[in-house]
């Protein structure tokens, strides 16, 4: 008889309940496992990055021209301001406020504007 609603009794109740919750943490689970291989994913790009930028530093210190060579290339391509003052690059006046703002806004002195 279609749209009867049928009663269950408390103890069915309780067992679409406990189903319903087994359902949600096994979602969850996967869902943390997902997590889980993208950080790993992350920390190793993380990794390959810092690592290819000793062994170019490296090279720059002992004067190896190909590590020089790819130093130069890495600071044309600087575009953050942050990154730029890091290499001690020369920084235009807009992008000299961007990073006092910056600075400002992490550390909580900033102006809220009220």
């Amino acid at each position: 008889m279609a749209g009867e609603k049928v009663k269950l009794s408390r103890a069915e109740r309780l067992d679409a309940q406990e189903q319903a919750a087994l359902r949600k943490i096994d979602e969850i689970r996967d869902k943390r496992a997902m997590l889980k291989v993208a950080g790993d994913d992350r920390k190793i790009a993380d990794r390959k990055k810092f690592v290819i930028g000793a062994v170019v530093l490296a090279g720059v210190a002992k004067g190896e021209k190909s590590a020089i060579n790819a130093l130069e290339w890495i600071k044309g391509r600087l575009t953050e301001p942050r990154d730029k003052k890091l290499f001690g690059l020369d920084l235009t006046d807009a992008e000299i406020v961007a990073l006092e703002f910056g600075d400002r806004k992490r550390s909580g002195t900033g102006d809220s504007g009220g």
